[in-house]
């Protein structure tokens, strides 16, 4: 199954990884994944993405914020985030909460 199936099935909290960390820079950001050492960037949308999740919110209510702030359609921007956080998820950056970081 792939991450990003597995994800909105879970449609729970997401967390960053302990092995990742985060720079922002102007209205983009840079996630770094520490193991791999490979950079991945975040335009402004991604970013706000990334701004609610590490508040804690779950996929649906970072869904339910931006829906207010973005003129999108619900299925795309929900289509949208969930790519992201299964890229994100992917490249070790995130993990589900309650997932064991070894």
């Amino acid at each position: 199954m792939k991450a990003a199936g597995m994800l909105d099935q879970a449609i729970g909290q997401i967390k960053r990884a302990v092995a990742a960390d985060t720079a922002p820079e102007d209205d983009e950001t840079v996630l770094l994944n520490l193991e791999s050492g490979v950079y991945y960037g975040l335009d402004t949308v991604g970013t706000r993405v990334w701004q609610l999740l590490t508040q804690g919110r779950t996929i649906a209510g970072v869904c339910d914020t931006m829906i207010e702030e973005y003129d999108v359609a619900a299925q795309v921007l929900h289509a949208d985030v969930m790519r992201l956080v299964g890229e994100l998820h992917d490249r070790g950056i995130v993990t589900r909460r309650g997932h064991l970081d070894a």
